[in-house]
């Protein structure tokens, strides 16, 4: 257990779409720590199993109940937390309560940004006086986004670092993760948690995909020509890029031009796209399991999913992290990774913890049982030409 390190306040984000809640995911997971479920009632469930939720933020719908019938339920257990109702901006009414008394919960208007979710979200936790019906406008910050991606040339402008994961046990490495950069002119550096979901919304993340996934098995194919040994790369898969029926032809298209096997590419997805029954990311997966190439599931015990929506034929492991490793402070953290663990077992598949940035998050993952691990105590993202010459003096040493 880790001593003096704050726990992150919890966030429950409940949508029926797959799509909303992995871009929540990227915009909140490096402020709290983030629940996501796609039924009211699985979301009661893990209002009641987790301790110190401190905001519930809903779509109006959910596979078994209204929006406002999920909060004015969640509010029930979690009295004191902050509630936020997202709302199509073609509603002409905002949903109110059962009971016509007015709305305890924040409508915002989709689709949500993250400077702004970021700013509702700490002014509420910290006491800031907000009142209900605050509602997204346009945010000139993304159109600047859009419209500087719709300009990008990717191989000026993007930029990829590559952060190594070691086996546990042994030390040694075992794949390198893909982290997509990009320092705009005019903008400065964006963060893919403030570009992604502006792509996914202008159509610009179809490119996106394509650059990162031949950019990194480019990468596999010259560190391999280096002499260095033959490990995976993991890329990053929106949610939007996953489903999109281009996606298999861009990752067939990577692996034969850069010619290398398909098992040196991994592909990382959020659990709760590629396992809640979504036809078209059920299909993605078959297709991607007929390639060769397989898939890292990030999150799963976050999810709330049962053991037997998984299928386990292509997927390289288990996935936690998303800064939260780092706060493992109480029972709950440590319960959690002790679930993934236990699951990982039972579908016979690797674990993998990211965020070990220290020696006491190495030495505690290592108790743990964890098969690998990744963070900044091993390493810091690194450029393709560094990171072989890492690889290389790390494995004379």
């Amino acid at each position: 257990m880790f001593l003096g390190m704050p726990e992150m306040l919890k966030v429950l984000v409940v949508s029926y779409d797959l799509s909303v809640l992995a871009s929540a995911k990227r915009m909140l997971q490096d402020n709290f720590h983030v629940l996501t479920a796609d039924d009211g009632e699985t979301a009661v469930s893990l209002l009641a199993d987790f301790s110190k939720v401190g905001a519930v933020v809903c779509d109006t719908k959910a596979s078994n109940m209204s929006g406002p019938e999920f909060l004015e339920a969640a509010a029930k257990v979690v009295p004191d937390a902050t509630f936020v109702l997202m709302v199509d901006p073609t509603t002409d009414v905002r949903p109110q309560r059962m009971d016509g008394r007015s709305p305890f919960w924040h409508c915002v208007e989709k689709p949500v940004d993250a400077r702004t979710i970021l700013a509702l979200l700490d002014g509420q936790i910290s006491g800031a006086d907000k009142p209900p019906g605050h509602g997204f406008s346009s945010n000139s910050d993304d159109e600047n986004v859009r419209d500087a991606l719709s300009k990008t040339d990717p191989d000026v402008q993007f930029n990829m670092l590559y952060q190594p994961r070691i086996c546990t046990a042994s030390g040694r490495v075992c794949a390198v993760e893909a982290l997509v950069r990009w320092e705009n002119p005019a903008l400065g550096a964006i963060p893919p948690a403030t570009f992604i979901p502006v792509a996914e919304q202008s159509g610009d993340i179809a490119w996106i995909t394509d650059w990162t996934l031949q950019t990194a098995c480019n990468a596999v194919r010259d560190w391999t020509d280096q002499g260095c040994p033959a490990i995976p790369v993991s890329v990053n898969i929106s949610p939007m890029g996953y489903t999109d029926p281009r996606f298999i032809g861009l990752v067939a298209n990577a692996i034969r031009v850069a010619g290398i096997p398909a098992n040196r590419l991994e592909l990382e997805v959020t659990a709760g796209l590629s396992l809640c029954g979504n036809k078209k990311a059920s299909a993605t997966a078959a297709a991607l399991r007929d390639l060769g190439v397989r898939v890292n599931i990030d999150s799963v015990v976050d999810q709330g999913l049962p053991d037997s929506t998984l299928t386990v034929e292509n997927q390289a492991c288990l996935q936690r992290g998303d800064k939260f490793i780092r706060r493992v402070t109480g029972k709950d953290p440590v319960s959690t990774l002790q679930a993934m663990l236990k699951l990982g077992a039972k579908m016979g598949i690797k674990t993998v913890a990211a965020g070990v940035e220290t020696l006491q998050h190495a030495e505690f993952i290592r108790k743990l049982g964890f098969d690998q691990m990744q963070g900044f105590h091993i390493s810091r993202p690194l450029a393709q030409g560094d990171l072989a010459h890492w690889i290389q003096s790390r494995a004379s040493a």
